[in-house]
């Protein structure tokens, strides 16, 4: 890819304009070059963090967040835009990890989010309710989710933790777990029913 002129040049371009293009910052995840370029599906993974920073302190952005995704909603945090975008990123049957606020399964700004997840397979979801997860003075309502970029088709993990006494998470998780049918999630609000 390197010695190709086009992709010289856009990587120029992308500097001097000071904007982040994953296919150019990325190319050996989204382009092949076994003789011939193709294109690839992207990551295998994405993990994160995304912040939690209400809408309302970025307004001058909300006309760009509203034409470029389709889970925007004029009064939600803004982690919703970084799952679409991760979803964007991972390839056909790889997977996501974000730990982010479980708020969205409830709330009428979070539809979009919950429309969007609901169209993947959720692999497991750990909801740590009000915890202290970040610290005393930190209000984030956490929850770990994992998705994979395939239709939902079985049963996903439930885990809602009560406290934070212990030494294993997996190990907790899986005393603790319920399986949840993912078709009995609606778009209004999410409960996490277990099957019988």
């Amino acid at each position: 890819i390197r010695d190709m002129q086009w992709f010289e040049d856009a990587q120029k371009w992308a500097s001097a304009d000071k904007y982040f293009h994953w296919k150019l910052q990325f190319p050996e995840v989204y382009y092949q070059t076994d003789g011939q370029t193709t294109e690839s599906p992207g990551f295998d993974a994405v993990i994160g963090n995304p912040p939690y920073v209400r809408q309302e302190l970025i307004t001058s952005l909300k006309d760009y967040l509203q034409k470029q995704f389709s889970v925007y909603h004029g009064r939600a945090d803004i982690y919703g835009y970084f799952v679409e975008k991760a979803l964007n990123l991972v390839g056909d049957e790889c997977r996501l990890s974000y730990i982010l606020s479980h708020k969205f399964t409830k709330v009428k700004s979070g539809k979009g989010l919950r429309e969007l997840i609901g169209d993947h397979q959720i692999e497991e979801f750990i909801d740590f309710q009000d915890l202290p997860v970040f610290g005393s003075d930190v209000s984030a309502y956490p929850a770990i989710m994992i998705l994979s970029k395939t239709p939902a088709r079985e049963p996903f993990k439930y885990a809602e933790i009560d406290n934070l006494d212990f030494n294993s998470l997996p190990d907790r998780v899986d005393q603790i777990k319920k399986l949840v049918d993912q078709s009995y999630l609606s778009d209004d609000e999410w409960t996490f029913l277990g099957q019988a």
